[in-house]
């Protein structure tokens, strides 16, 4: 190969390693003068080819429907649809981050076949992780976490008379080798964000978000503490005074002391 080919597609290799990074990122490029910005999880093919006339690089950006900026990346699972409210918490913070997730009402114990249907194929689906849900026996993590290689996180609720606690144990207490990374009772919101924290190992962008989400949440509490230093709150009345001891009880203290 001649030297002036080789610098051409070290070049170009160059090139598309920056675009790569880019296209990773989510970032904006331009394509035909116009900024495009493109999905954050694509694949990028190349083909490079070289003959005496030059070195030609061919570049194709693929990703398919089911990879698309819409396709859930969390599923959120909860084992009762009467706790759909309480969980729903987890499904607005991460839309709030920038990450789609799905909802659905899957129990262990009432819907088990369905259950292990879901999670056999939610990673061949785009789903990275999955917060399972679930209140008092609280197989529902558990039985997600057998079933699959995707981190699983579990959110115990507070039903039933013991109002959490037996859902807290049941959810934490798994044998060596299947993982649930639980939360607090009714944490939903913690369990999204910890889902967010993981996808950022992988996506950039998520953590960006994170990262705008905790600068957010600390000028809101400078806030409140610069409000609540410059509110003047009312002085505490003086204690009343010691009342004197007559000159008579002073005279017997001292004989006493005799």
């Amino acid at each position: 190969m001649k030297r002036k080919q080789l610098l051409e597609r070290v070049e170009l290799a160059k090139q598309l390693e920056d675009w790569a990074v880019r296209l990773r990122l989510g970032s904006a490029i331009r394509v035909g003068g116009s900024a495009v910005r493109v999905p954050e999880r694509v694949s990028v093919e190349t083909e490079i080819e070289s003959d005496d006339r030059g070195t030609e690089l061919e570049i194709e950006v693929k990703w398919a429907a089911a990879m698309t900026e819409t396709t859930p990346m969390v599923g959120i699972l909860v084992g009762s649809p009467s706790d759909l409210e309480t969980v729903a918490a987890a499904r607005d913070v991460l839309a709030s981050l920038g990450v789609p997730s799905e909802l659905r009402a899957l129990s262990a114990h009432r819907t088990p076949d369905l259950t292990v249907e879901y999670v056999r194929g939610a990673e061949q689906r785009g789903i990275e992780v999955i917060i399972a849900c679930a209140g008092m026996a609280a197989h529902l993590a558990g039985t997600v976490a057998a079933y699959t290689l995707l981190p699983v996180i579990g959110v115990p609720l507070g039903a039933g008379r013991l109002a959490g606690l037996d859902s807290l144990l049941a959810t934490v207490q798994m044998p060596p080798g299947v993982p649930v990374a639980t939360v607090a009772i009714d944490g939903a919101k913690n369990a999204a964000f910890l889902a967010a924290r993981i996808l950022a190992l992988k996506y950039p962008a998520v953590g960006v978000r994170l990262d705008e989400a905790m600068a957010a949440e600390r000028v809101r509490y400078e806030k409140a503490g610069a409000a609540a230093k410059e509110r003047e709150l009312p002085s505490s009345p003086a204690p009343p005074a010691r009342p004197k001891a007559s000159s008579a009880a002073v005279a017997k203290k001292k004989r006493r002391e005799h």
